[in-house]
């Protein structure tokens, strides 16, 4: 073969690998983010603090002699309704109001109760040796009324309240006595309030 004839043949293959090459589209090289990269964090929660809500609520038993204080005191000064050894029918539904001077130097805002001794009695017997001895030798202590206690209503230093409770008379014929007292923050601050009731049978 002549040295021609070789020449024109490596030109016309390299003329055809050319060729190719431009037939074939430029591959442009992407950049691939991994998932992970792209997502953005969850915000964390900040612990808030923790509020304690205190209720005040009176004691559940009784809880010895009154103590007095010169922030917390009250003085009874008269029965407004149903005076000592009222006469009822056997029950009979009536409503007790006594006359309290707050004679302390703290307002009663809310903090103050007439506390029904008569249902702790009843509940903690063991606890009342001390309540009996306050009431007529002759009289049986009964609560006359499931009410435990009643919140006082706002009263200031040196102002006067009337209070009242409905109660009802027991079934039986007899001398009944119910006790009451007032508990504030520091406990028990002043001596019982009475009722007592001669119940008899109807004529």
């Amino acid at each position: 073969m002549s040295r021609k004839l070789v020449g024109f043949s490596l030109l016309v293959l390299l003329a055809t690998q050319f060729a190719c090459s431009l037939g074939q589209p430029t591959k442009t090289p992407v950049s691939v983010t991994p998932e992970y990269a792209t997502q953005t964090p969850a915000p964390t929660s900040t612990p808030q603090p923790r509020i304690e809500v205190v209720v005040s609520t009176p004691p559940k038993v009784p809880f010895g002699p009154a103590s007095y204080s010169d922030r917390y005191s009250a003085l009874y000064l008269e029965d407004k309704t149903v005076p000592d050894r009222t006469v009822m029918v056997p029950g009979q539904v009536f409503v007790k109001t006594w006359r309290v001077k707050n004679v302390g130097s703290a307002p009663w805002e809310g903090d103050v109760y007439l506390v029904n001794v008569s249902v702790q009695c009843r509940d903690y017997p063991a606890l009342c040796a001390g309540e009996l001895t306050l009431i007529p030798e002759d009289a049986i202590l009964v609560p006359m009324t499931e009410t435990s206690s009643l919140q006082v209503t706002t009263t200031a230093s040196d102002g006067t309240i009337e209070i009242s409770v409905e109660l009802e008379a027991p079934l039986e014929p007899g001398l009944y006595c119910s006790l009451w007292t007032f508990w504030g923050p520091a406990g028990r601050f002043m001596d019982e309030l009475f009722v007592l009731i001669q119940v008899v049978a109807p004529q």
